[in-house]
């Protein structure tokens, strides 16, 4: 199948920012600007542009339609829309991409080769190097500010930039994590016929490389750092029932969690206690082990624990996507092994006032009957996919308040119940604490239209400013 290898290069950032990505023919320009979007830091915020000698395209819809009645920078001008990719991809073409008009991020594009044996309908990334910038950041001059802060735990805005780098979806690269996202660009058929695969687990391709036998690969964490050889005969050897433990954890307040993750957070908890790589592969080569984890609903795989309700693939893909850029809630040691126990919800305020609710209407005073009705709803609201409306409408199938001004009692309280509950969606945090960390950044944005004036305060508008 034929595909186009293009390397990616931000332009003005040093050190260099580049990725290299194989992708399918057929691609519309919109599904190049997701690829990309994907491969770096980027959440697709921001209007773009691709130029080429000859032609510009962009999803500024003002753009485009201004250039029905006059030629912009004397080039037509087209909306990605529908327009595919393959008539403007010849080896050694180069053309430029746009994104963000504020923090004007350029990007030089170059079709490096053309090939007939790509048999994945999505991109994949082959190489890179270099961690992209996050959204809204303020161009190349303010990414390498906040690399300052971000890098500089002595940095007096240190705290701040990292608090701010997990509002945005700042992620370190990393190659495996990008190439799970890249399978949900999807607009072509996989041609397994043409794959070495077992059960429809690649085990040989030109372009991802030999699948890995062991549970555990050497080569995936290999930029996990290890101690120094001298310390690590001082460190204490993890034992094997309390790293499983730990996993059982993570697992359960995660849903799913790589062993790159894990590793950096079991790190983050045992600062005299260190897991090593090789440790943690021959506890997971053995079978029984493996065996008890999945009895406590947790399987593993090549690079990820993954919780049972999670355990098909098109699960873990569309999971792994909505969660990729999201940072992780981490309690401090004693409160999140507590969620080794499967059974474990965190107790709040709400769940009590439901419990006594549901007791005196439903129960007849016993409130551990009560309380176990409550714990099934917020077990059910942790786990995958889970739907707020379904969550009450089920509710009030089982529990019609006899008085009608008593439902509103029961809505409120469940509304309290969900937004406090701990979610996989939300790589533990609750959706009442997102709010509370996201609520300062909504408030200062502002986007700025095209006949606006120019935020940069020249007089000028903006389309004639800084937005051309």
């Amino acid at each position: 199948m034929k595909a186009y290898i293009l390397n990616i290069t931000f332009n003005e950032l040093q050190p260099a920012v580049t990725r290299q990505v194989v992708l399918p023919a057929g691609a519309t320009f919109n599904r190049l600007h997701e690829t990309i979007q994907t491969v770096t830091n980027f959440t697709d915020s921001h209007l773009y542009q691709f130029e080429f000698e000859q032609l510009i395209v962009t999803n500024d819809s003002e753009r485009v339609d201004e250039a029905k009645r006059k030629s912009y920078k004397g080039k037509p001008v087209k909306s990605p829309t529908r327009l595919k990719i393959d008539a403007y991809m010849e080896v050694g073409q180069t053309f430029s991409y746009l994104y963000d008009f504020g923090d004007y991020w350029t990007l030089t594009i170059t079709v490096e080769k053309i090939v007939e044996d790509y048999y994945f309908g999505f991109p994949t990334l082959l190489a890179g190097q270099g961690t992209a910038p996050a959204d809204d950041v303020g161009g190349v001059e303010g990414f390498k500010e906040f690399l300052t802060a971000y890098n500089d735990e002595t940095h007096s805005d240190h705290k701040n930039m990292r608090e701010w780098a997990s509002h945005q979806s700042f992620k370190e690269y990393d190659e495996a994590l990008i190439n799970e996202m890249l399978k949900q660009v999807k607009y072509g058929k996989t041609q397994w016929e043409h794959i070495q695969h077992d059960n429809y687990t690649v085990l040989e391709d030109p372009y991802r490389g030999p699948k890995a036998t062991a549970p555990v690969a050497e080569e995936k964490t290999a930029s996990v750092s290890e101690a120094p050889k001298e310390a690590v005969v001082t460190q204490q050897t993890t034992t094997l029932p309390e790293a499983l433990q730990y996993v059982k954890a993570a697992v359960n307040l995660y849903g799913i969690i790589s062993v790159r993750d894990f590793l950096r957070l079991y790190e983050m908890h045992h600062a005299h206690e260190q897991l090593h790589v090789k440790e943690l592969q021959a506890i997971l080569l053995d079978a029984n082990n493996v065996a008890l984890l999945k009895d406590n609903q947790v399987v593993v795989y090549n690079d990820v624990f993954v919780h049972e309700a999670l355990d098909r693939a098109e699960n873990r893909q569309a999971f792994v996507r909505r969660t990729f850029k999201k940072s992780f809630y981490i309690p401090v040691y004693s409160e999140f092994m507590r969620y080794a126990d499967a059974s474990y919800v965190e107790a709040t305020p709400y769940q009590q006032k439901l419990t006594t609710m549901l007791a005196h209407d439903f129960y007849e005073g016993n409130e551990a009957l009560a309380h176990d009705k409550v714990l099934e709803l917020v077990v059910r609201l942790q786990g995958v996919d889970a739907n707020f409306n379904t969550f009450i409408n089920d509710f009030l199938t089982a529990h019609m308040p006899a008085q009608k001004e008593r439902m509103n009692d029961y809505l409120q309280v469940i509304s309290d119940v969900a937004v406090t509950t701990r979610l996989w969606e939300n790589r533990g945090y609750t959706t009442k604490e997102l709010q509370a960390k996201n609520a300062p950044q909504k408030a200062i944005q502002q986007k700025v239209g095209r006949n606006d004036d120019c935020p940069c305060g020249s007089g000028k508008k903006y389309k004639k400013c800084c937005g051309k």
